[in-house]
């Protein structure tokens, strides 16, 4: 029942950004811990709104990321793991197709396990793990940050918006007769040659993340680092709360589980003034 509170709290939270500081103040302060081995710049500008957001009210955040982010905050502890060059903030913006980014995610995904298991900071928190209150990561690229979550309550936030991927897993298999993968869309409705290229999209994309390519590469480092845990694919199944960077004004509205809340644009913030300044007439 705590998890659960805690997991219907953040969900207001997140959602609610606008009116957060007309919210009552919660029963007691949780320990919030935030394993994110894969990040990138554009990621924490989702993740840093929720985590300050939550901490404001009085929660104890600890981040496990290898990229500083610059947290400030009193209640918010942030430990930045060496690992070398991060994965997605050197080459992966740089390739022109997505088979070129997939490559270049399995050859920095996959060593990047050991390295941030290696710390011994990182192995501190594992041991740890029980007395927080609930797991927060990024679904997207971070698989490998689940054995965190084993016998936790356990949320993600998909920086990606809705991912049929995480749907179906979820227990919510999105028709891809309308519904576009993350990657690419067409013109409505769709013509039978688009519903069936969604649907390859989707398929193969799933197949080679999660069944032949990047998931069992992945697996076998964790396996080699925890070899009585349960299989990644197998936690991530325990999603307490899913979190999704999506809203009805850029995506088609599609079903969602109650344990599904989209939040997107909580990053924004309200608009200043435009300086008032006069600039002088030219004539041509």
């Amino acid at each position: 029942m705590q998890g659960l509170a805690l997991c219907c709290m953040v969900a207001l939270m997140a959602s609610s950004w606008r009116v957060e500081a007309t919210l009552p103040p919660p029963e007691r302060a949780y320990k919030i811990l935030v394993p994110i081995p894969a990040v990138r710049r554009n990621h924490w500008n989702l993740f840093k709104p929720l985590l300050l957001a939550l901490a404001d009210r009085g929660h104890q955040v600890v981040t496990l990321q290898t990229m500083e982010s610059g947290f400030s905050h009193p209640n918010i502890t942030e430990v930045v793991i060496p690992v070398g060059r991060t994965i997605i903030g050197s080459r992966f913006g740089k390739s022109k197709d997505a088979a070129g980014a997939l490559a270049l995610l399995e050859v920095f995904l996959v060593p990047l396990v050991s390295r941030f298991y290696s710390s011994p900071t990182v192995m501190e928190y594992y041991r740890r793990r029980k007395e927080f209150d609930v797991v927060i990561t990024n679904h997207l690229f971070n698989e490998m940050a689940y054995p965190f979550a084993v016998g936790m309550p356990f949320i993600t936030l998909t920086t990606n918006g809705v991912e049929p991927r995480q749907c179906a897993v979820l227990g919510n298999v999105l028709n891809p007769a309308y519904v576009p993968s993350e990657y690419l869309d067409y013109p409505r409705p769709y013509s039978l040659l688009h519903r069936l290229h969604n649907l390859y999209t989707i398929l193969s994309v799933a197949g080679y993340w999660r069944v032949w390519g990047m998931m069992p590469k992945i697996q076998r480092e964790v396996s080699a680092i925890f070899p009585d845990l349960p299989p990644l694919l197998e936690i991530e199944r325990n999603v307490s709360l899913a979190l999704l960077n999506s809203n009805f004004g850029n995506h088609i509205p599609v079903p969602l589980l109650p344990s599904q809340v989209e939040v997107g644009s909580m990053h924004c913030v309200p608009g200043t003034s435009l300086p008032q300044v006069s600039w002088p007439h030219t004539h041509s």
